[in-house]
């Protein structure tokens, strides 16, 4: 069996190669066909925006020989729609460039819609997008954006509907001091573009202690400068209520206990029993204001001297008389 494998060896290897060479041949002459992704460059008139979904691709089929397949390149596209009229550009066949040999089968897809809108520009106010709320007591009592507007170009609709351009989120919450934060704009509306190139956008955000007013009331009325000797007076009505204003921090924290309400006496006649319309005042805690003191004056009645103590005669010791 060896021997007669072996019988004829050259001529039998040399058969074999040209039958792999007529079965690559054969091959390599079949008529195939290959999809290939051919990008899209679209050029729109500078005075218009396309408005319309662009096709950035298309799927182009060819037929031709394998052979000439297989190194299948079909360079990018350019469509320029200066001057054209209608709603469509048609990707025609004719329009990809392949090798000698091969021709173009069907292009997907087979065309592309048009709209388009007039350009626009305008100059739009940019207003901070702000959330959350400072810190407990604390308030915003101001802002301000450099530069405080922006330039927008673009299709007529979309720069017509835009009211005013937004900054990035800027979060209030905890803040109970002034900042100065450097942001940037949101996105623009969809076929329009900012015209500020690198601009850097400032906003200044003023943020003060809340104030408010509390009332304090049922306070005792003292009164002050008594002369020496004074018996005191009795005050009518002997209580006021208090208003001081300032931050909501002091108010909520206040004791009653260290505001003082008095009515001052210093140089009055001392003989006069009774002192009418005397005005009544008040010493609020440190950074507090006094708003007001409700009755602003009272009266004053003396009270009566304590009695004189009784004195009592000396009768002396009775003389015992001699021993």
């Amino acid at each position: 069996m060896r021997a007669l494998f072996l019988e004829h060896l050259p001529i039998k290897v040399v058969a074999l190669i040209l039958a792999v060479s007529l079965v690559i041949i054969k091959h390599e002459e079949q008529i195939a066909l290959v999809t290939v992704s051919v990008p899209v460059r679209v050029v729109h008139p500078s005075n218009r925006v396309l408005v319309s979904p662009v096709a950035d691709k298309v799927l182009v089929t060819v037929e031709g020989r394998y052979g000439d397949l297989e190194s299948l390149d079909i360079p990018p596209l350019d469509v320029r729609l200066t001057g054209l009229e209608g709603n469509t550009y048609a990707f025609e066949r004719d329009l990809f460039k392949v090798p000698p040999g091969l021709r173009v089968r069907e292009v997907r897809p087979p065309a592309m819609l048009l709209r388009f809108e007039e350009k626009m520009a305008d100059v739009k106010p940019v207003r901070p997008d702000l959330h959350g709320e400072p810190a407990d007591g604390f308030r915003l009592v101001g802002m301000e954006v450099i530069p405080p507007t922006v330039k927008v170009e673009g299709a007529a609709s979309a720069v017509s509907r835009l009211g005013e351009v937004l900054t990035d989120r800027i979060d209030l919450a905890g803040r109970n001091q002034s900042v100065t934060l450097d942001v940037e704009l949101t996105k623009p509306p969809e076929y329009a573009a900012f015209l500020h190139g690198n601009q850097t956008y400032r906003v200044k955000l003023v943020i003060e202690e809340r104030t408010d007013t509390r009332i304090v009331d049922g306070l005792a009325i003292a009164v002050r400068g008594e002369p020496q000797g004074s018996p005191g007076y009795e005050v009518s009505p002997p209580t006021a209520d208090v208003t001081l204003s300032g931050p909501v921090r002091l108010l909520r924290a206040l004791d009653p206990d260290r505001i003082e309400v008095f009515v001052n006496v210093a140089g009055a006649n001392p003989n006069r029993r009774i002192l009418k319309s005397r005005v009544v005042d008040a010493a609020a805690p440190p950074g507090l204001a006094l708003v007001e003191v409700r009755p602003g004056k009272v009266t004053l009645v003396q009270r009566d001297p304590p009695p004189e103590p009784e004195v009592v005669p000396d009768a002396g010791v009775p003389d015992a008389g001699p021993p």
